[in-house]
C-alpha cells in the first residue's frame, strides 16, 4: 500500500516539474522571439537614422536630421504591439534598455509632427546660445528637448542591440538560472 502511495507522489510530482520545465520553454521560446523582433525593428530604425544622415551635410544642424522627412518612417510598431508581453516576460535590464530606446524615439516621433518644429528648435537653440552668452539675461524656451531626446535615442541605438545580442547569445539553460546567470557573469567582468 505504500509502495502505491510513494509511487503516485512521485508520479505527480514528476508531471508537476515535467509542467514547469514545459511552461519555461515555451516563455523562453516566445521571449527569444520578440527580442529578435524588437532587434530588427531597432536595426530599421538605426538605418533609417544613418541613411538620413548619409544625404545631410554632417556639419548641419540636429533640426536638418530630425526635421527631414524620411526622420518619420521609424517605426514602432512591433513595441507596441509587444510591449505587455515583453514587460511579462523580459527580465528587468532588458525592459529597461527598451524602454532608454523606445521612449526618446515615441517623444522625437511627437516632436516633430509639431507644427513649426524646426523654426522652435533653431530657435530654442539661439536663446540657448544667448542665455549662455549673457547668464544674468532672462531668456525664455532655453531648454532643447528636441537635441535632448535625440541624444537619447542616438545612445540607446547602441546599448539597447548589444544588450539584446548578449541576452540572445546565451545558452537557454543560462536564462533557466537567470539570476545565478547575472551573479556569474559580474563576478567574470569584474577584475
Amino acid at each position: 500500500m505504500l509502495d502505491v502511495l510513494f509511487g503516485g507522489v512521485f508520479g505527480a510530482l514528476l508531471v508537476f516539474l515535467l509542467g514547469l520545465l514545459r511552461e519555461w520553454w515555451r516563455n523562453e521560446q516566445e521571449r527569444r522571439g520578440l527580442l529578435i523582433l524588437l532587434l530588427a525593428e531597432i536595426s530599421h530604425n538605426g538605418e533609417v537614422i544613418r541613411t538620413v544622415q548619409d544625404r545631410i551635410n554632417p556639419d548641419q544642424a540636429m533640426e536638418d536630421l530630425i526635421g527631414h522627412p524620411h526622420f518619420l518612417t521609424q517605426k514602432v510598431k512591433t513595441w507596441d504591439n509587444v510591449q505587455e508581453r515583453a514587460a511579462a516576460l523580459l527580465p528587468d535590464n532588458l525592459m529597461a534598455a527598451l524602454d532608454e530606446y523606445y521612449a526618446p524615439l515615441e517623444t522625437l516621433l511627437t516632436l516633430v509632427r509639431f507644427p513649426n518644429m524646426v523654426s522652435d528648435s533653431f530657435d530654442r537653440t539661439l536663446r540657448g546660445q544667448i542665455q549662455e552668452a549673457r547668464p544674468r539675461w532672462a531668456v525664455a524656451a532655453t531648454r532643447q528637448p528636441y537635441g535632448e531626446q535625440l541624444q537619447r535615442l542616438l545612445d540607446a541605438q547602441v546599448s539597447a542591440p548589444r544588450k539584446i545580442e548578449q541576452y540572445l547569445s546565451r545558452p537557454r539553460w543560462g536564462t533557466l538560472f537567470l539570476r545565478a546567470d547575472q551573479w556569474m557573469q559580474r563576478r567574470n567582468s569584474t577584475p
